[in-house]
């Protein structure tokens, strides 16, 4: 998917009073949480881990339509910066932002500690990160066990990949980019940019593995199959590599 903002931002620059600096209004209602309850689980998603991880439902942003409010990190202090997917099919925008200036922020997505990325002999693989394109992907990824980063899109700007190399260096032993099927060539851009930066990145191919758009398209079982399949793989790849 390709956002307007990722187009703007690449042309101009923010004054910081244009920051975006208020959160929609939480919605507390027990049919509101229900009905985000509802829509994750029809998506074979984690409403558990969503709210672990502070998404919450309202009706407070950007239109009147009830929506999931996913939170960005931003490193501007006081940038309340977030997208918000539309739970009503019949809602023509999926996702809205608040106005103002994306600047930094990206989605990042952790996992629960009792659910790690492990192989079928117990063993757990620690320090994996996966880079997606958007936060249902990156929330998909995080109930397998590892942390996640959703970039809101397919070209992010450079502030943005900037940001995304100092919040990765030195906490990952292996980085995953796995962009969605539409978006391999972009996918690729954003892996050299990590890898410039000695990051061990390695790229995730989709139609390699299924046929579905993207990653939260498919079954937590299917996810995790990629996700292990793809740790081993590069495993007995280092192996090679160190016996050379």
């Amino acid at each position: 998917m390709y956002y307007q903002h990722d187009r703007v931002e690449l042309k101009r620059q923010y004054r910081k009073s244009e920051l975006n600096t208020r959160w929609p209004t939480r919605g507390t209602d027990a049919e509101d949480i229900e009905d985000m309850k509802t829509y994750l689980f029809e998506r074979g998603l984690s409403y558990e881990l969503a709210a672990d991880n502070g998404w919450y439902p309202s009706w407070d942003a950007g239109d009147d339509y009830l929506r999931i409010v996913i939170p960005a990190f931003s490193s501007e202090v006081g940038h309340a910066y977030w997208q918000a997917r539309a739970i009503n099919p019949r809602a023509f925008i999926r996702y809205q932002s608040p106005k103002g200036p994306r600047h930094d922020a990206c989605v990042r997505v952790a996992p629960s500690t009792k659910n790690q990325l492990s192989e079928d002999g117990g063993r757990t693989w620690n320090r994996v990160g996966v880079v997606v394109e958007g936060p249902m992907d990156a929330l998909a990824a995080a109930e397998c066990g590892v942390f996640s980063y959703a970039l809101m899109g397919a070209t992010p700007s450079k502030i943005v990949l900037d940001r995304l190399v100092s919040m990765l260096k030195e906490d990952y032993d292996h980085l995953f980019v796995m962009p969605d099927r539409d978006a391999v060539k972009e996918g690729i851009d954003i892996l050299y940019r990590l890898a410039v930066e000695m990051l061990p990145v390695k790229l995730v191919r989709l139609e390699q593995w299924t046929d579905k758009k993207d990653f939260a398209s498919l079954p937590y079982a299917t996810r995790r199959t990629i996700l292990m399949g793809e740790m081993s793989e590069w495993e007995k790849e280092s192996r090679r590599n160190r016996s050379r």
